[in-house]
């Protein structure tokens, strides 16, 4: 088991805000729409008018800034714009747009310049790096890019929000609609992009929108092999389970087929509250604090492959992380039930994963602490096997977001998404290939924009569409 102790390294420009939103079920909107999943819904929409406000956008707006760095802070050159609080939906009060908005307020440098190649591939050790290309999306634009090993860009993908969705008024819609909070490239090159609690889209291998659905989807999404798509999807809602007067978020997992239409939506809340593992969120409701009870983070299909160690397993069933509840579960989609959860010494954690090995992985952001592990367990037991948490030497920090992938030479590709840093560690911890984002904003490209993942592909996968020069 490897060790190191780590501080914040690189400056990153992050908004990105620990929202607040509880949960509960029954008279809700779907996140797929306007729409009521039940007649109650309208109901459910007056009593959400009426909810108590206890501060307004304008006060949100502030404590975002505020947390930001953004207060007194010379604008730097280039198309830069600070994060807004528009208005979210004109059925929603003030109080829920600014919970809202928190919610998908996440940090991008909208005005940057390039850097050079040599300030893109800070380390390369060809002899102990493993090979391939690498798909990344940033927080400075709604692209993603297929890159090689030096840095050199393939192919981009761009499709903007107005592109995506030409009806819908950008200017109202709020943040989560400048980048690309996650992709997911298919075998034919198409790519899913999620623009942050907004919507999800399919683009073709030349950024063509083949389709686009509007469901506040948010975070993740997970190819089915029907073509379809499994995608986390929010919606807001007065739930009595949790509060009579507090609005609060509630996460889904929904189904879309392979045009992005629905075919089916469930409730994370009722999942946990039809399980013997409801206590992990009765513990953390508070909605008047932390309305956000949630936060689910990542969505994983798996294939079944560690069934064999762990019934609960199983292929078809989704593996998802819950930010606020510091905590990882297993939901059976057809009995829409929690199967197995679990909690830890991680906090805040992201994308749980399970490996080749039979292992689960996870990047663990650390919470208050200083500095962000990438943990992983063995199956069934859940013991600690491997750990990289950095060095005074090499610093290691990323307060939210972050990936950790295992490669085929057992290297692991860690994703810092706040320092715009990826980089590729051995067994031992060593670093041997290192990528900061090209995307910088501010005096002397001080600021660097998010690196939401970056995901090492084999170049194989693009044999029957990408062409190299």
């Amino acid at each position: 088991m490897h060790h190191m102790q780590v501080r914040h390294g690189i400056i990153g420009l992050m908004l990105a805000f620990g929202a607040s939103v509880s949960l509960a079920s029954c008279t809700c909107a779907s996140p797929e729409s306007d729409e009521a999943l039940t007649p109650a819904a309208s109901e459910g929409r007056q009593q959400m008018k009426r909810a108590k406000r206890k501060r307004g956008a304008g006060g949100a707006r502030k404590t975002q800034e505020r947390e930001a760095g953004h207060v007194g802070q010379k604008q730097p050159p280039g198309k830069w714009r600070r994060v807004e609080i528009p208005e979210l939906n004109a059925e929603l009060g003030e109080d829920e747009q600014a919970v809202l908005a928190q919610l998908e307020a996440i940090g991008y440098a909208d005005g940057t310049r390039e850097v050079s190649a040599r300030d893109v591939i800070t380390r390369w050790d060809k002899d102990r790096s493993d090979d391939g290309l690498n798909l990344w999306c940033s927080g400075h634009a709604a692209a993603a890019y297929l890159s090689t090993m030096d840095g050199t860009v393939l192919h981009t993908w761009a499709a903007d929000w107005s592109t995506v969705f030409p009806s819908s008024n950008r200017s109202s819609d709020g943040t989560g609609t400048h980048h690309y909070r996650r992709v997911h490239l298919a075998d034919d090159g198409s790519l899913y992009v999620i623009f942050e609690g907004r919507g999800i889209a399919k683009l073709s291998r030349d950024s063509e929108v083949l389709w686009a659905k509007q469901n506040r989807a948010h975070h993740d999404v997970a190819l089915l092999e029907n073509g379809g798509v499994l995608v986390l999807a929010r919606a807001m809602q007065l739930n009595p389970k949790v509060s009579e007067e507090h609005v609060v978020v509630e996460d889904w997992i929904q189904e879309l087929d392979r045009d992005g239409q629905p075919v089916r939506s469930i409730s994370l809340l009722e999942a946990f509250e039809n399980s013997e593992f409801a206590h992990i969120w009765h513990e953390k409701k508070r909605p008047e604090k932390e309305r956000d009870l949630f936060h689910t983070n990542s969505l994983e299909l798996l294939d079944g492959s560690v069934a064999d160690k762990h019934p609960a397993f199983q292929k078809g069933r989704v593996l998802v992380s819950m930010r606020t509840l510091n905590a990882i579960a297993v939901v059976d989609l057809d009995e829409e039930k929690v199967v197995w959860a679990h909690q830890g010494v991680y906090r805040r954690q992201h994308d749980p994963k399970i490996l080749s090995t039979g292992d689960l992985m996870l990047f663990d952001n650390g919470g208050r602490q200083k500095h962000s592990h990438v943990r992983v367990y063995r199956l069934p037991s859940m013991e600690e096997t491997w750990t990289f948490s950095g060095s005074a030497a090499e610093p290691f920090r990323s307060a939210t977001l972050g990936t950790a992938q295992l490669l085929g030479n057992r290297n692991v590709l860690i994703t810092e998404s706040d320092g715009g840093r990826a980089f590729e560690v051995t067994e031992d911890g060593a670093i041997v290939w290192e990528f900061y984002n090209p995307h910088r904003a501010g005096d002397d490209g001080s600021y660097i924009a998010a690196l939401f993942e970056l995901e090492r592909l084999p170049e194989t996968r693009m044999s029957s569409w990408l062409t190299r020069e």
